[in-house]
């Protein structure tokens, strides 16, 4: 299947007891996650943890693609494709809205990002087979808004954020591209209240450890909590 072994330390988990989801999950097509890995920041090992830990967190291991846009693949693991940047001109968090670019990704596709200072801890499967409309982070410091380090979406269907963002001289708004998606998609779902306790933040949720229920914890930007 194209996929490589996965090291012997990263196991598969059993099935979940709720079969309805689980077939659900087995029976979707198989969507693409990514990743952009801009600068220096976070090295290929952050890349490469984020696959094993989505492998790790699946019954049956990642079956779809996983890309990471970067301008330096050096270190990265065979499994994940590489691609550039789809905008090079762009810098930091502003290349994320170059992921909505149409023909970045087949139209019908569905597509989930995950920052890199993400780890998840539970089973992702529920999470994967969302199939609803663009869906984003309710912001863990300003509930009003928005927090991109994970969203999804279908593509073809979100091109106008990127559209906007250029018809605009690429305007680079205070809060940076999840401000910007703000302004775009004002009524978004909210992934904590789709996931009721699946998404948690580290420094406002985790003082005694993860809660039970987390399933992808934001870590703080730059820290080392993965090792």
């Amino acid at each position: 299947n194209g996929k490589a072994p996965m090291d012997e330390v990263y196991m598969k988990p059993e099935a979940s007891a709720d079969k309805a989801i689980y077939e659900a999950w087995r029976k979707a097509p198989n969507p693409t996650i990514c990743c952009v890995k801009w600068g220096t920041l976070y090295g290929p090992e952050y890349v490469n943890r984020l696959y094993r830990m989505i492998q790790l967190n699946l019954p049956e291991g990642f079956r779809g693609k996983f890309i990471c846009f970067t301008e330096d693949g050096t270190g990265l693991i065979p499994a994940i494709e590489v691609r550039p940047i789809p905008d090079a001109a762009l810098t930091g968090w502003w290349t994320k809205l170059s992921l909505f670019k149409a023909g970045v990704f087949p139209a019908g596709e569905r597509v989930f990002f995950f920052d890199l200072d993400t780890v998840i801890t539970g089973d992702l499967e529920s999470i994967l087979s969302y199939r609803g409309e663009f869906a984003i982070l309710r912001d863990f410091y300003r509930p009003e808004g928005y927090g991109s380090a994970v969203m999804t979406w279908q593509a073809g269907k979100c091109d106008f954020i990127w559209n906007s963002f250029e018809e605009a001289g690429r305007l680079f708004v205070t809060g940076g591209d999840q401000a910007w998606i703000e302004r775009m998609v004002p009524n978004a779902v909210r992934l904590q209240d789709y996931f009721t306790g699946a998404f948690v933040s580290y420094k406002v949720d985790c003082a005694n450890g993860p809660p039970k229920d987390a399933r992808v914890v934001g870590i703080p930007q730059g820290g080392d909590l993965i090792r």
